[in-house]
């Protein structure tokens, strides 16, 4: 398989914004989603088409992941992002 052009990549991330943006159920969890899923080409197209059910349940495991990591003191606070 090619590798994914720089314009496929911006399409994957457009698509998957663009879907979560839209959503909703998804729209607060957009921070968690979209950084979690930046980067990644195969992650960016996963939560273009993946139910909202399935997007929402990673979200919500990223958060919690975050939450206990933050409870014990593995990420300041601050910082968040305890998924990356």
């Amino acid at each position: 398989m090619a590798e994914p052009t720089a314009s496929q990549d911006i399409r994957e991330r457009c698509r998957s914004e663009e879907r979560v943006l839209a959503s909703p159920v998804l729209r607060p969890y957009a921070d968690i989603i979209l950084e979690a899923s930046r980067g990644s080409e195969a992650d960016e197209q996963w939560v273009a088409t993946a139910t909202e059910a399935e997007i929402l349940t990673w979200a919500e495991d990223l958060r919690d992941m975050e939450r206990e990591a933050i409870a014990r003191e593995e990420v300041p606070v601050e910082t968040g992002r305890a998924w990356e």
